[in-house]
């Protein structure tokens, strides 16, 4: 039954990210062994990339103090905000493990509970949320494999242009790390190659696997919401449902209101698994597009505005599709009261009556994620991101103008 629900199905999908990258999710499902292959593929990632982060910090410092320019410091501060923003968001995962496995808990349960009495009109809400939520995977996949090709390779693009011009070959790397060898040396060009394509793999992979759980677990809850929402409506919905004793439809309101009180625990746990890391998205997300679009309007070389583009675009639909799938949340909650009052309530009983005002009332408060309680995540949100970065955009187009790279 587990493998045919809409969880099981979503997770299976992106399992390749958690493997990669040694995100453990649902970890009292697995093994000592498999929770020991996790933790070691972690670790190892996070030592491999944390090398070459603080290596370009050393070359951000460094430079910083020669006096380079500003568009040279800002090439590399986009990809210091990624690895960043990678390691908050996995070390965040990581101290929720508890948390995780109670929400994963609850939210398999409610889907086997409500997947053998599921109607036809049930089962197109769960295909029509299901389906929306598999094309917003496939698009993250696009982008990012995408990311992961034009970014890494572009240097040897550059070089087979060298060459082709000049005659001659100039090593290049993806990014400004300072190594305790000679990077440029060709004996060692390679292996630094090598290191920093693969990290661009880990942020990628890491960032876009968290993300993903976050969008599955959401999407859960929507459909559950929706599901609450139909029971609601067809609660008394003609007028046999009317000759029903009081204790029918009460027990049948008991039960609705404890589905609904699960489903308000299971936000508030996704609550306390993203709220902190979330804010820190919303910070780094208007820094990566500011520089990122810095980047493309004031470098020259064709190839490494691509690169920036790409990178640009991705941090837009990275953000706005964690804001929308908020207010999606916030939505499909409220909506809750407005099935509550469609639900043909006046042709019950008074007790009754009170019972789905109650409901009702309690329902208008929305279930809702924050960005540690700084500010709402949803659309609103994303808007403001976009606002305060365009401010840092056009007033560092104002201070430096068009400088040379």
């Amino acid at each position: 039954m587990s493998d045919q629900i809409l969880l099981d199905k979503a997770l299976k999908k992106v399992d390749y990210s958690f493997r990669w990258i040694g995100i453990n999710i649902e970890s009292s499902r697995k093994t000592k062994l498999q929770n020991f292959r996790y933790k070691f593929v972690y670790i190892f990632n996070f030592i491999w990339l944390n090398m070459d982060f603080s290596g370009a910090i050393a070359w951000f410092i460094v430079n910083a103090r020669k006096g380079a320019s500003f568009t040279m410091l800002t090439y590399v501060a986009p990809c210091l905000t990624m690895c960043f923003l990678f390691n908050t968001k996995c070390i965040f995962i990581y101290m929720s493990d508890n948390h995780i496995n109670k929400l994963l808990s609850i939210l398999r349960n409610l889907e086997i509970r409500h997947h053998d009495t599921s109607t036809p009109q049930k089962k197109e809400i769960i295909k029509t949320d299901s389906n929306f939520l598999f094309l917003v995977l496939k698009t993250l996949h696009f982008f990012n494999w995408f990311l992961l090709i034009a970014f890494p390779f572009m240097p040897l693009i550059l070089m087979a242009l060298d060459y082709y011009n000049a005659k001659e070959v100039l090593l290049k790397l993806p990014f400004q790390v300072v190594y305790p060898f000679n990077a440029y040396d060709i004996k060692y060009w390679p292996i630094a190659y090598l290191r920093q394509i693969w990290g661009t793999v880990i942020v990628v992979i890491g960032i876009s696997g968290v993300d993903y759980f976050f969008f599955i677990c959401v999407t859960c809850m929507c459909v559950q919401f929706n599901l609450l929402q139909y029971d609601f409506t067809t609660l008394a919905n003609d007028r046999r449902n009317s000759l029903q004793t009081s204790e029918e439809l009460h027990g049948r309101i008991v039960a609705l209101v404890k589905w609904h009180q699960e489903l308000i625990q299971s936000v508030h746990l996704l609550e306390v698994i993203y709220s902190k890391s979330i804010l820190i998205n919303f910070i780094c997300s208007s820094l990566l597009i500011c520089l990122s679009g810095f980047n493309v309007m004031t470098i020259d070389d064709k190839p490494y505005i691509i690169s920036f583009g790409s990178f640009l675009f991705m941090s837009l639909f990275q953000i706005l599709s964690l804001c929308y799938f908020g207010d999606m949340l916030m939505r499909s909650s409220v909506k809750v009261s407005d099935a509550v009052y469609n639900s043909n309530w006046y042709i019950t009983k008074s007790d009754i009556c009170k019972e789905l005002n109650i409901i009702q009332m309690r329902a208008q408060k929305p279930c809702k994620l924050t960005a540690y309680s700084y500010a709402d995540v949803n659309l609103t949100a994303f808007a403001k991101i976009l606002s305060t970065s365009w401010s840092y955009f056009a007033l560092l187009r104002t201070i430096y103008g068009s400088p040379r790279v």
